[in-house]
This record gives structure tokens, C-alpha cells and sequence, in this order.
């Protein structure tokens, strides 16, 4: 089975909220829509695989309310960990830039193919935020 990220609006496949759903439910109900599936290929879609969380929706995360603002990322992030507990292999066909979360998420998979012109980076300090997903460890 693929799963790939599409955004719009030219955003390289940002990881937006709307993606990190249909994220969730892809992965989550991946044992019951393809029974037979023997790994599960991650990718992105066009010449990027993603550019990480969208900044935007992050900045406005710096205006709510600390204790809201934790529920919102908990909730956010648990649209990833399904990744984790898949009884499949899982593969990240890293096509283009994976930046921030993308690079994070690629980790996830048991196993990382790369292009030619795949970038990976971890650059939340450059953009002064701290690593979200396990991205400190």
C-alpha cells in the first residue's frame, strides 16, 4: 500500500492538520482496506516528499494557550504514531526535500529510500522552535 502527502497551495507538501488526519486514518485502517498489503511506502507527492509541519498553523500555536496548546499537539502528533504500530514493514520513498517533521516522520520507518536530490534536515533551530515527534533523540 502508498500513502502520500499532497498538499495545496504550493506548500511542497506541507504537514498540515487536514494531512495529518487522512494521515491517521489511512495508516490506522490500512489492515482492513488492503488485507493483503505487505508493506506500507510512504511518499511524497510532485518533486517533494514534505516540507514539515506548516509554519503557519506553528505560529499560531505560540499564540494559545500553554495547556490548550499541549492537548493540540498531543492530538496532533498521535495522527503519526499509528506508523509505529503497523505489522507491516514500512518504507519512506524520500523523493525531493524532507525538512523538520518530514525528515522526523521518515524516521519512523524501518527502512529510508532516497533520491538523487533528496535533502533531509532537521532545522527547527533555525526557524527557533524545538524538535517535535522524537526529532531531539
Amino acid at each position: 500500500a502508498v500513502v502520500s502527502t499532497q498538499s495545496t497551495g504550493g506548500k511542497m507538501n506541507c504537514m498540515t492538520e487536514k494531512i495529518a488526519e487522512q494521515f491517521k486514518e489511512l495508516v490506522s485502517n490500512l489492515p482492513f482496506s488492503h488485507p493483503r498489503a505487505r508493506c506500507l511506502v510512504i511518499t511524497g507527492h510532485g518533486t517533494s516528499f514534505a516540507a514539515g509541519a506548516d509554519l503557519a498553523w506553528l505560529e499560531e500555536r505560540g499564540r494559545t494557550e500553554q495547556s490548550k496548546n499541549v492537548e493540540i499537539m498531543k492530538e496532533y502528533y498521535g495522527f503519526f504514531t499509528p506508523l509505529l504500530r503497523t505489522k507491516v514493514p514500512t518504507i519512506a520513498a524520500i523523493n525531493g526535500p524532507a525538512w523538520g517533521q518530514a525528515s522526523v516522520l521518515s524516521m519512523f520507518c524501518d527502512i529510508r529510500l532516497t533520491s538523487d536530490d533528496s535533502k533531509l534536515g532537521a532545522n527547527f533551530v533555525k526557524l527557533g522552535i524545538s524538535p517535535g515527534m522524537g526529532g531531539s533523540f
